[in-house]
C-alpha cells in the first residue's frame, strides 16, 4: 500500500460526545462518536497503527478525501483547476447595465448617480461580440443603476440573445437585481420573455419597523412599493426571489423584529433572505459599519434566527469550490455600462476607471492578467472556498472568522446549506 497523509483541507468538529470531520476541497462530512483513539489519529497520533487496526475506517476516509496518498499536492491541483475556470471558453457572462440613472435616492448605494453616462442601443454590438465565442453558456445579469427604468430594453434585448441561444443549443440564463418597484405591477409574461429566475431586491423595513428611508427623488418613501415588487415576483413563480438586507451599526438592532414580521407574512416568507454588511459608501460612513470580524458573528446569529422563524436564508458559506471569488477574475466576465463601455468589476461601472474597452471595438477588448494569489492564501485550508476574497477590498470573506461554528450549525443539526 502506498504512504498516505490526512488532507490539508480537513477540518475536525467537536460538539458533545459528537466527532465530526469536514473537507472544504471534496465537501464531504462524517460524524463519528468522540473517543480518545480516534482523536489522536485525527490530530496525527500513532497514524500507521491505527489505519493497520482500522481498515474498514481507513478506507471510508480515503474514499472521501480525508486521507489522500502521500504524494498528492492538492493545492496544484486546485490551481490548476482554477486556470481552466478562469480560462472557460465556453461561458460569456455579461453584466448589463441599461442604465446608471435610479428612481430612488438610497443612502447606502456604492454607485454614483449620474446622467452622464450616454446611454445607447447596444443590443447589435452586443450580439455581435456574443457571435465571435464559440460557447455553451450566456449568463446575463441585470444591474445598474436601476435597470427597470429601461424596461422595454430589456424585454427587447433578452429576446434577441435568447432567440441567438436557442438557434445554438446555448444556455441561456438571466438575473437582476433591482429596487423591485416597477415590477410591482408585471404580470408572468415578463419572467417567460427575459427568462429571469433569480431576482435581488434590498429591502429596508416593515410597516413601523424602518431603519433607511429609501425615497423618491420628491422625497416619498419608496418602502411600500419595494415590497409590493417582491411580493409580486414571488407571486408570479420567479424562482429565486433574495430579500437582502444591508447591515450596519445604525439598523442592526431592528432586524429580529424585521425577521419577525417577514415571518407573519404568507408571501414575503417565501422569499430567500441574505444578511450583508453594509459598506461605507454614500451617506454611510466608517464609523457606521462593522468590521468583516464583527459581522460575521452578527450574520450567522441573524441566519439561526431567521431559521427558527422558518425562513429560509442564503448559504452560510459556499457549497461548491470558489476558484475564484468573484467573476470578474475570470476571462469570460463583462461588465458593460450603458454607453457600451466595458469593465472588468461592477464597481468600476459608474465611475468611468479601469475600462477595458467598448462593445463597439470588441476586437481591442483588453483582458487584464489573473492575479496571483498571496503566499498565506496558499497555504490556508479555507482556499476552496475563497481563493483570495475580493482583489479590491482585499479582506478574508465574513464566513471566514466563524467557519467552524457555520459548519458545527449545519452538519450537527442536519440545517441544509441552501445554494
Amino acid at each position: 500500500m502506498n504512504k498516505t497523509k490526512f488532507s490539508t483541507y480537513n477540518e475536525l468538529l467537536f460538539q458533545n460526545n459528537k466527532l465530526g470531520i469536514y473537507n472544504y476541497y471534496t465537501k464531504r462530512f462524517l460524524i463519528f462518536e468522540k473517543n480518545n483513539d480516534l482523536i489522536d489519529f485525527f490530530m496525527g497520533y500513532k497514524y500507521n497503527t491505527f489505519i493497520k487496526q482500522n481498515q474498514d475506517l481507513f478506507s471510508l476516509l480515503f474514499c472521501h478525501g480525508f486521507i489522500i496518498d502521500n504524494k498528492r499536492d492538492e493545492c496544484s491541483e486546485l490551481l490548476k483547476k482554477r486556470v481552466n475556470f478562469i480560462q472557460n471558453d465556453s461561458i460569456i457572462a455579461l453584466l448589463v447595465a441599461p442604465t446608471m440613472r435610479c428612481n430612488l435616492q438610497c443612502i447606502y448605494c456604492f454607485q454614483h448617480m449620474t446622467n452622464m453616462i450616454h446611454e445607447k442601443d447596444i443590443s447589435d454590438a452586443l450580439l455581435s461580440f456574443i457571435k465571435t465565442k464559440q460557447i455553451q453558456l450566456i449568463d446575463v445579469r441585470w444591474f445598474g443603476g436601476e435597470p427597470t427604468l429601461k424596461l422595454d430594453y430589456i424585454i427587447s434585448l433578452s429576446k434577441k440573445m435568447r432567440l441567438y441561444a436557442a438557434s445554438y443549443d446555448i444556455i441561456y440564463q438571466a438575473e437582476m437585481t433591482t429596487n423591485g418597484i416597477l415590477l410591482k405591477d408585471v404580470d408572468v409574461s415578463f419572467l417567460e420573455e427575459t427568462q429571469i429566475t433569480r431576482f435581488q431586491i434590498s429591502i429596508d423595513g416593515y410597516d413601523e419597523y424602518l431603519f433607511h428611508e429609501r425615497l423618491y427623488y420628491n422625497g416619498k418613501d419608496a418602502n411600500i412599493d419595494i415590497l409590493d415588487g417582491l411580493k409580486n415576483l414571488i407571486q408570479l413563480g420567479a424562482k429565486e426571489v433574495i430579500a437582502r438586507i444591508n447591515i450596519s451599526k445604525i439598523n442592526v438592532h431592528i432586524v429580529p423584529q424585521l425577521l419577525r414580521c417577514f415571518s407573519k407574512d404568507n408571501i414575503l416568507r417565501r422569499a430567500i433572505f441574505a444578511f450583508d454588511l453594509m459598506m461605507p459608501y454614500g451617506g454611510i460612513t466608517e464609523s457606521d459599519v462593522f468590521s468583516e470580524y464583527e459581522f460575521s458573528y452578527i450574520q450567522f446569529n441573524l441566519v439561526k434566527y431567521a431559521h427558527s422563524l422558518g425562513l429560509n436564508t442564503t448559504a452560510l458559506f459556499p457549497q461548491q469550490i470558489k476558484y475564484v471569488h468573484c467573476l470578474a477574475e475570470t476571462s469570460y466576465y463583462y461588465s458593460l455600462a450603458p454607453d457600451g463601455a466595458v469593465y472588468k468589476c461592477d464597481f468600476d461601472l459608474s465611475n468611468n476607471t479601469n475600462k477595458i474597452g467598448t462593445l463597439f471595438d470588441y476586437k481591442n477588448i483588453a483582458y487584464p492578467q489573473s492575479r496571483i494569489l498571496k503566499t498565506k492564501c496558499l497555504y490556508c485550508k479555507l482556499l476552496p472556498l475563497c481563493f483570495g476574497g475580493c482583489m479590491k477590498e482585499n479582506t478574508c470573506p465574513v464566513f471566514t472568522y466563524t467557519i467552524k461554528d457555520r459548519l458545527k450549525y449545519i452538519i450537527f443539526n442536519k440545517v441544509n446549506n441552501n445554494e
